[in-house]
């Protein structure tokens, strides 16, 4: 059965964010002298607490939660898969390294068109989006990881008389652990992203479609709002995958 237990670094790091969005507030006030048109915090919460009890609202976030969510697995699924099979070869890293990261170093946003094209309509093209968004960072993390564990540690299984499977499973999988669940706790911020930008051309429903009729609305601080509530899903989402990667490496220290 597994048991998540918060350990200090998180909670010291759950503290920072809060009073990260403390000062975030502050500014925001301060900032309302300056600039008019921002709202203060107040008023982004009086406006939030009324759209977010709101059912369509509420729809909204899920669409977009379903099509980050399926993304990432999309994207974890894939960039782990493909960087266990690259980083196993010095000669697949020398041919793959360059093509990833001139494709990494591309803004994701010009494949949309692609994949609009590929996935027409609906939730299709928003997902992809996501699964592109997050892919890379994955990607590239298994892929050096896999390289250097293989590297500083092929001779050890040879010596041990390992199998590759024994190998993999005994010395790779648990090495590779840490970064991997690093590049995924970045991916899910970078798949809502892909998803949000995706809604923002071509959408209607999801939070990006909300926060584009928001802004042509006028009504400001309910998209800013609504954006806050999204940082808030993120930073959560990360909290538990920050849980489940401690679990794992207590399985990895074992």
């Amino acid at each position: 059965m597994l048991q998540f237990r918060v350990s200090p670094n998180l909670l010291s790091i759950l503290l920072i964010q809060a009073a990260a969005l403390v000062a975030a507030a502050l500014a925001m006030n301060a900032l309302g002298g300056i600039f008019p048109f921002l709202p203060g915090p107040t008023h982004i919460v009086e406006e939030g607490a009324q759209l977010l009890i709101r059912p369509e609202i509420l729809q909204d976030f899920g669409v977009t939660l379903l099509e980050a969510s399926f993304g990432l697995l999309i994207a974890a699924g894939i960039g782990i898969s493909l960087g266990l099979v690259i980083g196993s070869s010095a000669a697949l890293v020398s041919f793959a390294n360059p093509l990833i990261l001139a494709l990494y170093s591309v803004p994701k946003i010009v494949f949309l068109p692609i994949l609009m094209l590929i996935f027409g309509t609906g939730m299709g093209p928003k997902i992809a989006n996501a699964a592109v968004h997050a892919a890379f960072p994955i990607l590239l993390n298994t892929l050096v990881a896999t390289r250097d564990t293989t590297v500083r540690h092929e001779k050890l299984g040879q010596s041990l008389c390992m199998t590759r499977l024994q190998f993999a499973t005994k010395i790779l999988l648990p090495g590779i652990v840490p970064p991997v669940f690093g590049a995924i706790r970045l991916g899910v911020g970078l798949s809502f992203m892909g998803a949000l930008l995706a809604e923002l051309f071509q959408s209607e429903a999801g939070v990006g479609h909300l926060v584009h009729d928001l802004y042509n609305s006028g009504n400001i601080a309910g998209m800013l709002a609504i954006i806050l509530a999204v940082l808030v899903i993120i930073v959560s989402l990360n909290g538990i995958m920050a849980a489940v990667e401690n679990r794992f490496s207590r399985w990895r220290e074992i």
